[in-house]
């Protein structure tokens, strides 16, 4: 009976061991696992600054043309300007040409 106590311990003290064996994996895959995890967590940090630089530049380039828009539509009201002074003065010479014409 002895010997049968000790041969159950042993193999109680075994399954301890194999237990413990397993936990440690257990523990060690969840290591590996938090590690690619953090990993994770950096990617996407270094991603979303990436994401903002981006988003940044857009914004700078956005405003400059927007400048470039208030810019160009300013000349085109300058051109438009002096269009119709020429037009005026088109009218205006071709209203002396014609008095000089039935004075002819």
């Amino acid at each position: 009976e002895l010997q049968e106590l000790q041969k159950n311990q042993s193999l109680d003290q075994d399954d301890l061991e194999l237990e413990q064996l397993a936990s440690n994996d257990d523990h060690e895959e969840c290591h590996l696992k938090n590690r690619n995890v953090s990993e994770d967590q950096e990617d996407c940090k270094q991603q979303l600054k990436v994401n903002d630089e981006d988003i940044t530049k857009e914004s700078v380039e956005l405003g400059d043309h927007r400048n470039q828009d208030q810019q160009l539509q300013e000349h085109v009201k300058e051109l438009q300007l002096q269009v119709d002074q020429l037009q005026q003065l088109l009218e205006h010479q071709n209203e002396e040409h014609k008095q000089l014409a039935e004075q002819l």
